[in-house]
């Protein structure tokens, strides 16, 4: 089986899964300890035993996915990710206020957006981090493992993904429903860690688990996955790695929206995952002719709504604040409305003052069930058909301001 990222992933006569890289090193499932130090190559070989796996699935199994909001990635896993656009776009990221510069723009992907890729609901309860549930003790119960077996599993804080692969992708038998609710959880934690809920560095976190759960609850993933995306973005602009934690997948797939970057669909054309085959209007092979382009982008050059999403009223705050705050797998982090008005469909105006402050909530039991319980009383504006994207001059002498504060 061909991997397009410069590998390919074998079984051995002894049924170990190698992936033979491009730099000549072959990593087995038995080498997990040497995939920390490799944190790209673990995102890729999650990827590459996923595939196969997930092309067995009879479509009651995607029917099932679609309860778990995690249907859209029967397509959305096709998706080439092109790294030189990302590091390209990581250029112009701030992460003093979380907004993208390209050019005297500002933008960043909003939870709407998220939901919209996924095809998920914004009114349920977003999923918060277990932190005082054992994820041991989860995987005993959901996946009927042994206790040694989920200490395994689990070991050092990090879930196995190849062993999970191992054994629960063999497809058993489609009248052994316990069995089959056992593999599309072990899938589903799969999915998560090999295109939602990458980590910058290190092994997937064992927290997976509780958030499989959680999805099995019908609950939101979409707020969780922006945040580990936002911090992702942090963490290649500082240079602490070259992974984007998070979704890299729904980041490519936002900047091609925001950028107009694929030929766009018709005006009664609605979302769906399977249209994102759409081919590229430009495509740049190198990182700083992508640099040039984002950094030449205007008003005009960028999709500030995409009819297609048919987003529904935007999140300007929640929690008091004048910001989003959205819960990851281990902080808040949060990102500004009133800095990106143009991209929730109104006109964009000089933030109120206050926003410049901020203050996150407390990454504790009771700050997250805070979070949760007033997450369908955030505030939201619904978008005016009637708004420019033509910014004003005080808003524009604002943003001179902030910047050259902020920035130099």
């Amino acid at each position: 089986m061909s991997f397009k990222a410069g590998g390919e992933v074998v079984l051995s006569p002894l049924g170990l899964y190698k992936y033979k890289t491009c730099f000549g090193k072959t990593l087995t499932s038995h080498s997990i300890v040497l995939l920390p130090k490799l944190p790209f190559l673990m995102a890729l070989l999650n990827q590459a035993l996923l595939h196969p796996w997930l092309d067995s699935l009879e479509g009651i199994d995607w029917l099932n996915f679609r309860g778990h909001r995690l249907h859209a990635l029967k397509h959305l896993r096709e998706i080439a990710i092109r790294p030189v656009l990302l590091h390209a776009a990581v250029r112009f990221w701030d992460p003093e206020v979380h907004v993208f510069h390209f050019g005297s723009q500002e933008l960043c992907p909003t939870v709407e957006e998220f939901h919209a890729y996924l095809g998920s609901h914004d009114s349920v309860e977003p999923i918060v981090p277990m932190l005082r549930e054992s994820m041991k003790n989860i995987l005993k119960t959901k996946l009927g493992v042994s206790g040694n077996v989920a200490e395994f599993l689990t070991r050092g804080n990090a879930i196995n993904i190849m062993q999970l692969y191992e054994r629960f992708s063999p497809p058993g038998s489609l009248t052994d429903f316990e069995y089959q609710g056992r593999r599309m959880m072990a899938c589903c934690i799969c999915l998560l860690a090999a295109f939602l809920l990458v980590p910058s560095v290190g092994q997937p976190s064992s927290l997976l688990v509780g958030v499989a759960t959680q999805i099995e609850a019908h609950k939101d993933v979409a707020p969780l996955v922006l945040m580990e995306t936002l911090m992702g973005l942090d963490a290649v602009h500082a240079g602490r790695t070259r992974v984007f934690g998070g979704s890299s997948l729904l980041l490519q797939m936002w900047l091609c929206d925001k950028l107009g970057l694929l030929t766009p669909p018709g005006n009664d054309w609605w979302y769906r995952a399977s249209g994102w085959n759409r081919p590229f209007q430009m495509m740049y092979i190198n990182e700083d002719d992508w640099a040039d382009f984002l950094a030449s982008a205007e008003e005009d050059d960028i999709v500030w709504r995409c009819h297609w999403l048919r987003l529904p009223a935007m999140t300007v705050s929640n929690m008091g604040s004048t910001h989003m705050f959205v819960a990851g797998l281990t902080g808040f982090t949060f990102y500004s409305p009133f800095r990106i008005l143009r991209r929730l469909g109104l006109s964009q105006e000089v933030p109120p003052q206050g926003s410049e402050v901020l203050r996150l909530p407390p990454f504790t039991i009771p700050g997250l069930r805070s979070y949760a319980r007033t997450w369908e009383a955030r505030r939201t504006e619904p978008s005016d058909p009637l708004f420019s994207i033509a910014s004003t001059g005080r808003y524009r002498k604002w943003l001179r301001r902030d910047v050259d504060a902020r920035m130099g």
